[in-house]
C-alpha cells in the first residue's frame, strides 16, 4: 500500500496555479512491515503563487503536501496542480510549461488518473 491512500485527495484537480517550489522538506517515512518497500512518502511543501489559473486561492504562498520519492528540482515546475485534502492541498502533478489551456490541464491532469473538478 502507497502512503497516498491514506490522504486521498478529492477525485479531482481543485486548484491549478502558476508559481515556483520555494521551499520543500522530508516528513517521516511511515511505519511499515520488514518486507514493505516505501517508494514514495510525504513532503511539506511551500510554493509562491505568480497566477491562479483553475479554482480559488488567495495569497501569494501556498502550503501543500507532496508524494514523492526524491526532491523536486527547483526549476523544473510552472504549473502546478492540487488536489483537496482534508483542510490543505495535496500535489498531483507538475507542467514544466506554463499552461493556462484548459484542455491541455485535463489532459495533463488525465496523466495522473483524474480530471479537473467541475465549475461550480
Amino acid at each position: 500500500m502507497f502512503f497516498q491512500d491514506a490522504i486521498p485527495p478529492e477525485p479531482c484537480v481543485s486548484l491549478v496555479i502558476h508559481g515556483r517550489l520555494l521551499t520543500q522538506e522530508a516528513m517521516d517515512i511511515p511505519e511499515s512491515g520488514p518486507d514493505d518497500i516505501v517508494i514514495r512518502w510525504p513532503w511539506r511543501l511551500s510554493l509562491r503563487v505568480d497566477r491562479v489559473i483553475e479554482g480559488e486561492f488567495s495569497g501569494r504562498r501556498l502550503d501543500a503536501v507532496g508524494i514523492q520519492h526524491n526532491e523536486i528540482r527547483k526549476d523544473y515546475g510552472k504549473t502546478f496542480l492540487f488536489g483537496q485534502a482534508g483542510d490543505g492541498y495535496r500535489l498531483l502533478t507538475i507542467s514544466p510549461e506554463r499552461l493556462t489551456d484548459r484542455s491541455a490541464l485535463k489532459d495533463l491532469a488525465r496523466e495522473v488518473g483524474t480530471d479537473l473538478c467541475e465549475k461550480a
